[in-house]
């Protein structure tokens, strides 16, 4: 069995054990005595929101991302105006520009166009999971060893002024 059906399989019990444990906590009228009381109150997810638990529980590793870039992890959350996704990265043993602190050992287009595209990449990743998205609606902020690298939107990446190199 291969890494990648290992995962599955395992996003898939958690996911299975999630729902089970919302369908049992709706059916019993049971207390937490350590959170307020309406932590217990029954609530139904809307399909967005399994979808971005789903998005979410299986982002959750390292993956290949592009030929320089590794992705470390990825989030979705939806807010009103547009889809906010969170990408962590780390360079890729054959493109290891990366020098700590935010700051790489090439040009700012080199490192743009890295970055643009890797969200082509991840921009197809989430269209697949949320069919019919509006792309224009998808931000994609990209981090490094928790650094802001910048962010892409409605087509253009945008490295962060403070971190671009000199």
């Amino acid at each position: 069995m291969n890494r990648q059906w290992l995962w599955l399989v395992i996003v898939a019990v958690a996911v299975g054990g999630f729902v089970v444990g919302v369908v049992v906590a709706q059916e019993d009228d049971w207390d937490i005595w350590y959170l307020p009381e309406s932590y217990s109150e029954p609530y139904t997810p809307t399909l967005l929101e399994w979808k971005e638990l789903d998005f979410n529980a299986r982002s959750a590793h390292e993956a290949w991302l592009s030929d320089r870039l590794q992705r470390t992890y990825c989030t979705v959350s939806s807010m009103d105006e547009f889809m906010f996704v969170e990408v962590g990265t780390k360079t890729q043993p054959e493109w290891d520009m990366y020098m700590g602190d935010g700051k790489f050992a090439c040009s700012d287009e080199e490192l743009r166009a890295t970055y643009a595209e890797a969200a082509q990449i991840e921009l197809m990743v989430i269209s697949l999971c949320f069919p019919g998205i509006e792309k224009e609606a998808v931000t994609i902020d990209f981090l490094i060893d928790d650094k802001s690298i910048g962010h892409w939107w409605d087509g253009e990446m945008f490295l962060n002024p403070d971190e671009e190199s000199e």
